[in-house]
């Protein structure tokens, strides 16, 4: 069989002169492609959101480190400015959250990462290597409430080569890169003074401040016990819920889901139960099998074994 020939730069080599002088037809007119709305300057060549080079094909949120994640895709071989022995090109990217509370946009920052023209070539299972992966994290401090209440934002990514996204400007189109969306998941305050505050607020329905002459106290988590698991009648009953019309409810969930764990317990008991017979059995057995003391043996004279 053949070996898989490696992509050939030919096929993308070919670069606009919208790329290359990228930077150059900016200085000359900045909205050469249309990117700046209510400018003076007229349009020359319309280009917004280009993915030929580069784009994101995920955004989402670390969790455990608290950080909002973009993948980018560097999809040719050349048109970022030179190999890995020149300065290259830059690809920034910033991020914005929603949190749906009617405040709209809010922007977290910007991040950028170097790069660089790389030839196409296979990789040691004969794949292409390209595209090639990148991931801009941004650290950031989001907004917090109790496990009681999720806290689902969206976040918003906007890639631009060679030109910082301009900050507050949600709704900002790159020329090269792309803009994408997604629901995240923020994780809820462990029990501590500002969860009993937000808790309060929650309750009375409206906004309370933590007063700053106690946020040495804020994060000192108050001890709480672990909630038990909830017993799988009562998981039923939430889980099988029906409307008026008898059809599920919105929660309904089947019952091989919400019960796997006590019918993995109720089979490991299944399992074990033969066996624990088994070894009762052979501990009679050894027990009728087991010498007495010569005393005994001797005193009742039956040979010197338990019958």
């Amino acid at each position: 069989m053949a070996e898989p020939k490696s992509q050939p730069d030919t096929a993308s080599s070919t670069i606009e002169r919208e790329r290359t002088h990228f930077k150059l037809l900016l200085a000359q007119n900045p909205n050469y492609f249309g990117s700046v709305e209510e400018s003076p300057f007229k349009p020359v060549k319309k280009i917004a959101e280009s993915t030929g080079y580069e784009q994101i094909t995920c955004v989402g949120y670390h969790a455990g480190r608290g950080q909002l994640e973009a993948t980018v895709q560097i999809k040719r071989p050349t048109g970022y400015g030179g190999d890995l022995c020149k300065a290259g090109t830059v690809e920034f990217v910033r991020f914005y959250l929603d949190y749906g509370d009617g405040a709209g946009w809010r922007d977290q920052d910007v991040v950028g990462f170097n790069v660089h023209d790389i030839p196409n070539a296979n990789d040691c299972a004969r794949a292409p290597t390209k595209p090639l992966t990148s991931v801009a994290s941004l650290k950031i401090t989001p907004r917090r409430k109790v496990c009681r209440l999720p806290v689902l934002p969206k976040v918003r990514a906007i890639l631009a080569w060679q030109v910082i996204p301009p900050a507050g400007v949600p709704n900002y189109h790159p020329v090269w890169g792309n803009v994408l969306e997604r629901h995240i998941q923020i994780q809820p305050w462990r029990w501590n003074f500002v969860a009993a505050v937000d808790l309060i607020a929650t309750a009375a329905g409206k906004e309370i401040e933590f007063p700053p002459l106690y946020e040495e106290l804020a994060e000192i988590p108050i001890p709480l016990p672990d909630p038990p698991d909830p017993p799988i009648a009562e998981l039923a009953k939430l889980y099988t819920a029906q409307d008026k019309k008898g059809a599920a409810g919105r929660y309904a969930v089947e019952a091989h889901r919400f019960g796997l764990a006590d019918l993995h317990a109720i089979r490991q008991e299944s399992l074990l139960r033969p066996r624990l017979r088994r070894g009762e059995n052979r501990g009679m057995e050894a027990r009728r099998a087991r010498p007495r003391s010569r005393d005994r043996a001797a005193a009742e004279g039956a040979g010197g074994y338990e019958l």
